[in-house]
């Protein structure tokens, strides 16, 4: 008799401490099964999309004409220069950027990382009003023209070549769709690269020489929008 109930007890000590493991082991794997949810950051093309949509929103087309001239040899980082508008603008939060406005612009370093053996990168920061008032703005260059009677190597347009580009008469066709502006052969061996979600206004790249120049009264079609507290915000994200 007491045999038989050691044999009992031995035998359910062993299932116990078979069943133990494969109990643990159970248990362990549902907690190494359960998914890790990790924050999705998305990729950077996605993110200066979605960037450049939410500035897109705020702008209005507009355009102006350089006061001298920029050259990428003599124009360093921090360097000023100023545009006209040539028509009155009105912005979408209800202000109005007359026809002839000053806007202020800098210099800068390019933001985008553009390729290329000479570059100019400018970024346009305010608009300077008649009566001394100044209006925060951010700019984005859509389209680059040589000054009115020249072409895009600097050389005088023939009158046999038809009627010259008449300033008054032209419109910004710039759309919330653009995004991203590549005006290849904006003048001479010199392009266009843009983006609405770059602080910068654009850059003008050369490939094939040491030097990028705009002349003077050289006319940029650009987007514009108020810099206000929102936008900055917006711009930082």
């Amino acid at each position: 008799m007491k045999l038989g109930m050691r044999n009992v007890l031995t035998a359910t000590a062993v299932s116990l401490v078979l069943a133990w493991p494969a109990a643990g082991f159970c248990q362990i794997g549902e907690a190494a099964t359960e998914p890790h949810q990790k924050p999705q950051t998305p990729p950077p093309a996605a993110r200066e999309t979605a960037q450049g949509r939410v500035a897109a929103q705020d702008m209005v087309p507009g355009t102006v004409t350089l006061t001298r001239a920029l050259d990428a040899k003599k124009d360093h980082d921090g360097s000023r220069f100023e545009a006209k508008l040539t028509k009155t603008v009105h912005l979408k939060d209800g202000k109005t950027l007359p026809k002839g406005s000053t806007l202020l612009g800098t210099v800068n370093n390019d933001d985008m990382q553009t390729a290329g053996k000479s570059k100019l990168a400018v970024r346009f920061t305010e608009v300077k009003l008649a009566n001394g008032e100044t209006v925060p703005i951010k700019a984005t260059i859509v389209q680059l023209y040589p000054p009115v009677g020249l072409d895009a190597e600097g050389e005088p347009i023939p009158d046999e070549s038809g009627p010259a580009w008449d300033m008054d008469d032209h419109t910004n066709q710039w759309n919330r769709q653009q995004l991203n502006i590549d005006q290849v052969g904006a003048l001479k061996n010199v392009d266009l690269h843009s983006r609405l979600s770059s602080h910068n206004s654009g850059v003008f790249v050369s490939a094939k020489k040491d030097d990028v120049k705009l002349m003077k009264g050289s006319r940029l079609e650009l987007a514009l929008a108020e810099q206000g507290n929102g936008q900055q915000a917006r711009n930082q994200q």
